[in-house]
C-alpha cells in the first residue's frame, strides 16, 4: 500500500477547519450584531439567540429542531396578539410547532449513528 502525503491526510481536515472558523465568526458577529441592535429584547429571547450546537450529529439535529420549535413557538404568541387571542390559530400553530418537535426527534432517534457504519 502507497503511502499516503502528509497534505492529503491533513488538507481537507485544514481546509474544513478553516471554513468553520471563518462561520463561527460570522455567527459571533451576528450575534454582536443583534445584542447592539435590539438591546431591549427579553432575556429568553437574547438566550435563544446563545444556543450552540454541538459537533455530535444527532444532538446537532435535537437542537436545530428545538430552536425551530422556539422560533414556531414565538410566532403563535405573535399570532396570538396580532388576532386578537385567536384561539383556534395559535393552537393550529402550537400543533404544527410540536408535530415538527416530535418527528423531528423521532427521527433522530431512529437514524442510525455515524459509529454504526
Amino acid at each position: 500500500m502507497a503511502d499516503v502525503s502528509t497534505a492529503l491526510k491533513w488538507g481537507p481536515g485544514f481546509v474544513g477547519m478553516s471554513i468553520g472558523l471563518a462561520m463561527y465568526g460570522v455567527l459571533v458577529r451576528q450575534f454582536l450584531f443583534y445584542t447592539m441592535a435590539f438591546p431591549r429584547d427579553k432575556r429568553l429571547v437574547n438566550y435563544t439567540c446563545t444556543l450552540q450546537p454541538s459537533w455530535d450529529l444527532s444532538t446537532n439535529l435535537v437542537s436545530r429542531f428545538m430552536v425551530s420549535f422556539l422560533v414556531q413557538c414565538f410566532y403563535a404568541h405573535r399570532v396570538w396578539m396580532i388576532c386578537g387571542r385567536s384561539k383556534l390559530l395559535t393552537s393550529i400553530v402550537l400543533f404544527v410547532a410540536l408535530a415538527a418537535l416530535v418527528f423531528g426527534v423521532c427521527t433522530c432517534l431512529t437514524c442510525p449513528s455515524f459509529d454504526d457504519l
